[in-house]
């Protein structure tokens, strides 16, 4: 199985050509006209962020605007490697780049290493204190920290990101594995990787799009107040965990998870100082060393080379838990588990682990496509293919399932941590990093890195959680929350300015508090369904019509014409039968749906035009329904035996526009034959311009026209292309 998954993570990431790459972004664009001078003119998107205006030539070759451009990357050959395969040339591409690539770079490679290196000995706490959540042993949670992170690093993750053990799966499989113990385990992270795999297959990772940018700072505040709030256990006792030599038990009349006090909780306080003070002179001052590894040294230094030489000291990751270990084994032959342990696979086993599992994948899906977003926003760079993370950490899981640890996924912490130590999006080489040197210290060099003061490893989660909490966000909850009259005041004024609307602001407070009550997975799509609820209800209430009447020579009332403003859904549906007066009207009613946002979106609208149309029957009246556009009539068509009170004719609508003069054509040509086999398939999409050129072809601005025209394209062997632009 992980064989089967690389080979489709490869094949959809564009590891042997370019061809799915182009069909995904002619599917994006938005053909307009053939101009003067022979070009097909599209607006091609490569995401929602970045626009560019193509023209294609009969011949055909492509001419684009700047030689930056993605959309010229896209159409530039790559270099063979092996065989099929090709060297990368975008970030998402799995194959690495040709090594002059990174040889030119090397000092960006040299800060993707240094960043790895720090960003790994945060791992090291975390994913112990990840295992203690969950109650299993440390080394289940370090083994995933590089088995998915190398995974994921290596085979499709985003470049930037850190995956490894997560406090959302520990938390999430905790209660089962008290309940069944720690063989259940190992099943629900099996299941994992297939819901995982199921949820890359419908490429869900797209509907990233339909969360709000209040969820998102919900979720990054909150990401940031858990990562604060679990720093507090490094002031706590844990009296005889680890396995190293540097243990010391518990002073006396102390229990195991007592808060330390005294001279020791001064120490640790100064220590994490320390360590804060090293990370800003390392961001500010010093250039090539990560910051945070700055501040680690610091905190090495005064630990071992001042406070232990004069009998003060603070706890160090080897008093905390051992990192020693080997190599995992599949957990059915791993000689520490007895047959009773390991639960069979039969139908009870899977039913127990469906919805653990669904709940620890669905929560680890999200949570890495929000991590996506974050580290895009931090390295201002783009992801265009977030399936492939999906991909990578099913497989990742599923190794990790089968050698008998927790599993992972993204880890918005240590990705964060990675980004701000050097890591700029480009390169996968921090991850990989990372995840290879945490498999040395297991093997090789724990006794080095159970050396390091916790407290060093506390003040880098710390600015971690600073840095992650929009700080900006309180200000705009509390602007939004003040009664109209104090923001008018003069000690309120500054806030008043920073005001969102009590919907963003109450969608912030309901994905934190929700968070940090269940999980993110819940928090997230709770802030998705308030935010839903409330646009449909505004939007439900903005459906009106405006009536005119049809009268013959002689005064006569022929018809009444409605013209329909406004969206016909499920929330208004109900307001929709309040627009008409059945009792008033003429024998023969016409609704226009002719405006530019009145459409028929459902099953409700079309039930609200059988109620409408019931009414005017009873009365011997009729109703037709016209001017409806593409959408709406396929939507009615499709269900007409469920028309059953109203007449619809498919006429589709006109919107016309100011036209708009052609543009001089680009000068920078890029040939590209492959791109000839797209043109008649990107033609279908409407045309965002009203232009007419000098042949007479007219292109109307709007979702749909009635005007039709016939484009011919001549390929290379002059073969006719007939392209029909709507």
């Amino acid at each position: 199985c992980p064989p089967l998954f690389l080979l489709v993570v490869m094949r959809r990431s564009g590891g042997f050509d370019d061809a799915d790459d182009i069909v995904d972004d002619v599917d994006d664009a938005d053909v307009g006209l053939v101009d003067g001078e022979g070009y097909l003119v599209v607006d091609a998107m490569r995401d929602e962020n970045e626009e560019e205006e193509v023209r294609v030539l009969e011949n055909p070759h492509v001419v684009a605007e700047s030689t930056s451009s993605p959309l010229v990357d896209l159409f530039q050959e790559r270099e063979p490697c092996c065989g099929k395969l090709k060297w990368a040339s975008k970030p998402h591409h799995i194959m690495p780049y040709p090594p002059r690539t990174y040889w030119q770079d090397r000092r960006q490679v040299l800060r993707e290493v240094l960043a790895g290196i720090t960003t790994s000995f945060a791992q090291v706490p975390g994913s112990i204190a990840f295992a203690a959540i969950a109650g299993i042993d440390p080394l289940l949670g370090l083994h995933p920290a590089w088995i998915v992170g190398l995974f994921t690093a290596a085979f499709g993750s985003r470049p930037g990101m850190i995956n490894g053990a997560t406090g959302v799966r520990a938390a999430t499989v905790a209660p089962f594995v008290k309940e069944y113990g720690v063989g259940m385990l190992f099943w629900i992270v099996l299941m994992i990787s297939i819901y995982q795999c199921i949820f890359a297959l419908m490429s869900l990772p797209r509907f990233i799009k339909l969360v709000p940018r209040p969820a998102m700072i919900g979720f990054t505040n909150s990401l940031a107040i858990i990562i604060f709030l679990g720093q507090l256990f490094a002031f706590k006792y844990d009296c005889g965990v680890g396995t190293s030599s540097l243990n010391q038990p518990c002073p006396q009349g102390v229990n195991d998870g007592d808060y330390r006090s005294g001279t020791e909780l001064h120490m640790m306080i100064t220590q994490v100082i320390i360590t804060l003070i090293g990370c800003v002179i390392g961001m500010r001052f010093v250039k090539g060393i990560p910051p945070s590894m700055i501040g680690i040294l610091f905190s090495v230094t005064v630990e071992w080379a001042i406070l232990r030489q004069v009998g003060y000291s603070t706890p160090v990751i080897g008093e905390v838990s051992g990192v020693n270990g080997g190599l995992p084994k599949f957990f059915w032959v791993d000689n520490q588990y007895s047959s009773g342990d390991i639960p069979p696979l039969n139908g009870q086993t899977i039913k127990r682990c469906l919805w653990p599992a669904f709940i620890a994948a669905a929560a680890g899906a999200v949570e890495a496509v929000m991590t996506m977003e974050v580290i895009n926003d931090i390295t201002e760079s783009t992801n265009p293919a977030p399936n492939q993370q999906i991909y990578a950490l099913s497989a990742g899981n599923f190794v990790s399932g089968l050698f008998g640890t927790m599993g992972g996924g993204a880890t918005i912490g240590e990705s964060i941590l990675n980004c701000i130590n050097g890591a700029n999006g480009r390169y996968r080489i921090s991850g990989i990093t990372a995840s290879v040197m945490i498999f040395i210290y297991i093997m090789a060099a724990s006794s080095v890195i159970e050396k390091i003061p916790t407290m060093s490893l506390v003040g880098v989660m710390l600015l971690i959680a600073f840095t992650a909490f929009e700080w900006e966000s309180p200000v705009m909850v509390f602007a939004a929350m003040m009664p109209e009259k104090w923001r008018h005041s003069k000690f309120m004024s500054k806030f008043s300015i920073r005001k969102i609307t009590r919907t963003d602001a109450l969608c912030i407070i309901l994905v934190v508090v929700v968070t940090l009550l269940t999980d993110l997975f819940t928090g997230v799509a709770a802030g998705i369904v308030l935010v839903a609820i409330v646009y449909c209800w505004q939007v439900g209430f903005q459906i009106s019509a405006t009536t005119e009447l049809v009268k013959d020579e002689d005064g006569n009332v022929l018809k009444k014409i409605y013209r329909i403003n406004g969206p016909l859904f499920f929330a208004s549906a109900l307001r929709f039968p309040d627009l008409f007066c059945p009792e008033t009207d003429p024998d023969l009613v016409e609704v226009y749906f002719d405006h530019d946002t009145s459409d028929v979106y459902d099953f409700s609208a079309l039930h609200s035009l059988n109620v409408v149309g019931e009414k005017y029957k009873k009365l011997d009246k009729s109703l037709h329904v016209k001017k409806l556009s593409h959408k709406s009539a396929k939507i009615i068509r499709k269900a007409n035996q469920l028309v059953k009170h109203f007449v619809y004719s498919v006429e589709e609508r006109v919107d016309v526009e100011e036209e708009v003069p052609l543009e001089e054509p680009f000068h920078q040509t890029v040939a590209k034959p492959a791109y000839k086999q797209k043109q008649a398939r990107a033609a279908h999409l409407s045309a965002e311009h009203n232009e007419t050129n000098e042949n007479g072809i007219t292109a109307r601005h709007g979702s749909s026209t009635n005007i039709h025209e016939t484009v011919e394209i001549l390929d290379e062997e002059d073969d006719m292309l007939n392209i029909s632009i709507v």
